[in-house]
């Protein structure tokens, strides 16, 4: 079982490596298969993780607004905090690649207030690393990493799927 810090550290990698072009088709399918296995099952949290790597896949794309504002909306629905922080992640990310900073403005506000807690606040800080901002040390998390090589691996998965974006 993975931690919280990995689930959204790999949540991000690998659903935004599935749309830079990194086994598109394996990594769809398997989301798609995903998907169809946990419909119309009680397996709420599942599902919206399932979701969620839907949504960082379609990240930059025309697709994401519409399902990345229902899954926004059944989170909160739902009161799954760790589910609604992913949502914000992904849509941190999609902002992200799409260069919007008004967008994220608004992620990171609503992530300050998911995460007031103490739960999920690195997502705050992967979310402002996605967007070349430097986040609040005080709220910050620690990576065993430096700084500077965590916000780079972050930056590169942005522009990788930018590229990939291009590309098509």
């Amino acid at each position: 079982m993975r931690s919280g810090a990995n689930l959204g550290s790999g949540l991000l990698g690998q659903s935004a490596a599935a749309g830079s072009g990194n086994g598109v088709r394996a990594a769809g399918d398997e989301i798609d298969s995903a998907a169809q296995l946990l419909h119309e099952r009680t397996l709420t949290a599942t599902t919206f993780t399932v979701a969620t790597a839907a949504l960082i896949r379609d990240a930059g794309t025309n697709s994401f607004e519409r399902p990345a504002l229902q899954m926004r909306a059944d989170t909160g629905n739902a009161g799954i905090g760790a589910a609604r922080a992913a949502v914000e992640l992904a849509f941190a990310f999609h902002y992200a690649v799409t260069g919007d900073q008004h967008g994220t403005d608004g992620v990171v506000a609503r992530l300050g207030g998911l995460t007031a807690g103490g739960d999920y606040g690195y997502y705050l800080d992967i979310s402002c690393a996605t967007a070349d901002r430097t986040a609040d040390p005080a709220i910050s998390a620690r990576w065993i990493d430096d700084e500077q090589s965590v916000r780079g691996r972050r930056r590169a998965v942005v522009t990788a799927r930018q590229a990939a974006i291009r590309a098509r």
